[in-house]
């Protein structure tokens, strides 16, 4: 198990909460000591003039990009830098997270509905913490709570631009398109599109465009009235040979080969379907022929029965 042990400074019960802080502030240096002391803090370390505004911009961006580790990591060099500079003066810290707070605000490029209600959730909570730690921590959770937001309306952003490619693919794929008239249609950069779509699909814009056209022509082939080329320029390729090259290597055989083979399969199918109708009849038939044998066997008795009473009947005259 990893750990890090911050001293901070000795002072009377009074200043107990200033040691404390300093501990914490020691124990958040990574320096490779296990045993930190705050009065052995790099100066630069404790310089405590100028706002690092550089980690802020990286921490920022890592907010915009859903990079919540990215984001925690930058933040605790920052946390350390306002404990450092605000050491005795927890309210400057608590203002100062609430002011990067609305920079997040400010920065995040999605509609959150609820950013609101989880930002004042966060002022009052921080408000009312006293510790270094507690401060900390609510922030972190703030930080937790708005990347999840963030994370969720980027996927649903995701997942519209990507149900607006596929149907552009669609109503699109006789045409001679590329990755970069989706990119268009959609009004975002070809290099943004090209990683979403991979991600999404599982395999890039231009090998689902090339199979898509193939499941087509796969089925335009069952159509015997349309030539090889006539189904290639259906499907939007001029070359009927790259067309082919292009089957053979996705299916294992030519569009040639592919419909003869749907041409066996379709006879086999007919033949199928008839043996299927004859076996029907014959079990109709044999299912006719029980309910009859069953008919004449409960009956039976009542016609013997009858025959008897018209035998006597005649007799008597």
């Amino acid at each position: 198990m990893r750990y890090r042990i911050g001293i901070g400074g000795v002072y009377s019960i009074e200043n107990f909460n200033k040691s404390c802080n300093e501990a914490y502030i020691a124990s958040s240096i990574n320096n490779g000591q296990t045993i930190v002391h705050y009065d052995d803090i790099n100066p630069d370390i404790n310089n405590n003039d100028v706002y690092p505004w550089n980690l802020e911009t990286a921490f920022l961006n890592y907010i915009v990009s859903g990079d919540l580790n990215g984001a925690k990591e930058i933040f605790k060099s920052i946390y350390v830098w306002l404990s450092n500079a605000y050491i005795s003066d927890v309210y400057k810290i608590k203002t100062k997270l609430i002011e990067l707070a609305f920079s997040i605000d400010k920065v995040i490029p999605y509609k959150i509905d609820n950013l609101n209600i989880l930002k004042e959730r966060f002022v009052l909570t921080v408000l009312k913490d006293e510790e270094l730690n507690e401060i900390r921590r609510s922030f972190l959770q703030y930080l937790s709570e708005i990347s999840f937001e963030i994370q969720n309306r980027r996927q649903q952003q995701v997942d519209d631009i990507i149900s607006k490619v596929l149907e552009f693919i669609n109503k699109n794929y006789k045409e001679d398109i590329s990755l970069q008239d989706a990119a268009q249609y959609v009004n975002i950069s070809y290099h943004y599109l090209s990683k979403i779509f991979k991600n999404e699909i599982g395999k890039g814009f231009t090998d689902y465009l090339t199979e898509f056209r193939i499941e087509k022509s796969m089925q335009l082939l069952s159509n015997k009235s349309l030539s090889i080329k006539e189904i290639c320029q259906e499907i939007g390729y001029n070359d009927p040979n790259y067309y082919c090259k292009i089957f053979k290597k996705i299916t294992g055989m030519t569009p040639t080969e592919y419909r003869a083979a749907c041409r066996i399969r379709g006879i086999m199918l007919v033949k199928d379907k008839f043996l299927r109708n004859s076996i029907l009849v014959v079990l109709l038939l044999l299912l006719i022929i029980q309910t009859a044998l069953i008919f004449i066997k409960l009956y039976k008795p009542y016609v013997h029965l009858f025959s008897e009473e018209k035998n006597k009947d005649e007799k008597r005259r």
